[in-house]
């Protein structure tokens, strides 16, 4: 009875390994940005995975239609320092149609009028220099039609640019004038930035050959320097816990199976012992007898 207890005392400790093996490996992602838009999430998805960190947005429930995007544990101070380099999650601006759009029967005051039409043209002026090659992001603030005494209409505007990218700010200032009405170029004050961008060796990147398409993915470390893709650490680490489960239930029964044939074989030859220690008393009885009957001196 002892053995089988032993041998259940075992089961049950490989048992709550494989599934406190299998709790840690399913808990291994972390929020790097939460209650963003569908578009947003995708940006923020598309930047890390260009950066060799693999990243995955699910809906959340219940809270309309926002997006969590999440990475693993050990990618999370990595992959928030590269959103925060990059500017995201992006704040969403309102576009041009909204703001002109009337809202309410009642007219606003003019003041509100002329900076509501001021900043409509700072939106939109930042739409079009966004699809600027090599701006990455933009913002304008646009004196037009709200104007004190006699201060003259302006344009402020502050650009960030790509490294390496080549702008032509004398194109871009007359691009503003021509765009806002009523402004010379001379009135256009601009700004521009080159930000500099992380480079593409955060993580190791390994690559295979899918239909004749290179495919890239991140490499995470499993054992030692092993690496493996970061999207098959998971299912690996299982399959390793579940063959070392496994091997653990046929080992124990193949000990516990080794252990009864010794048990019974040590039993059989106890048993045996006195049969034999009996069978050797008798035949020594045997002789002595037969000895006795012999007369002195020989038999013959």
């Amino acid at each position: 009875m002892s053995e089988r207890r032993l041998y259940l005392k075992y089961v049950i400790q490989l048992s709550c390994l494989f599934l406190l093996s299998f709790c840690l490996t399913g808990c291994g992602d972390v929020p790097v940005a939460r209650g963003v838009t569908q578009s947003q999430a995708n940006e923020i998805v598309a930047v890390l995975s260009h950066h060799g960190i693999y990243a995955i947005a699910d809906k959340q429930v219940g809270v309309g239609d926002t997006y969590d995007v999440e990475v693993k544990k050990s990618y999370y101070t990595r992959a928030v320092d590269l959103l925060h380099s990059k500017g995201l999650p992006a704040k969403a601006q309102e576009r041009f149609s909204d703001l002109i759009a009337q809202k309410g029967i009642i007219p606003d005051s003019r003041e509100v009028e002329a900076l509501r039409l001021d900043h409509a043209l700072g939106v939109q002026l930042q739409e079009m220099l966004d699809n600027l090659p090599g701006v990455l992001s933009s913002r304008a603030i646009v004196r037009v039609n709200f104007l004190r005494g006699d201060s003259e209409p302006g344009a402020s505007v502050v650009l960030q640019l790509r490294e390496g990218a080549d702008v032509d700010e004398a194109e871009i200032r007359d691009l503003i004038a021509k765009t806002v009405p009523g402004l010379g170029v001379e009135s256009v004050h601009l700004s521009p930035h080159t930000r500099i961008e992380p480079g593409n060796n955060l993580l190791e990147e390994g690559a295979f050959n899918d239909d004749g398409t290179v495919v890239r993915v991140p490499l995470t470390s499993f054992f030692f320097r092993w690496r493996v893709p970061e999207e098959d650490y998971t299912g690996l680490t299982m399959s390793i816990v579940v063959f070392v489960f496994l091997v653990g239930i046929v080992g124990g029964m193949v000990g516990y199976w080794y252990g009864f044939i010794q048990r019974e074989a040590r039993s059989q030859f106890e048993g045996d012992i006195p049969k034999a220690l009996h069978d050797v008393q008798s035949a020594a009885l045997r002789l002595e007898g037969h000895s006795k009957e012999l007369p002195p001196g020989g038999g013959s």
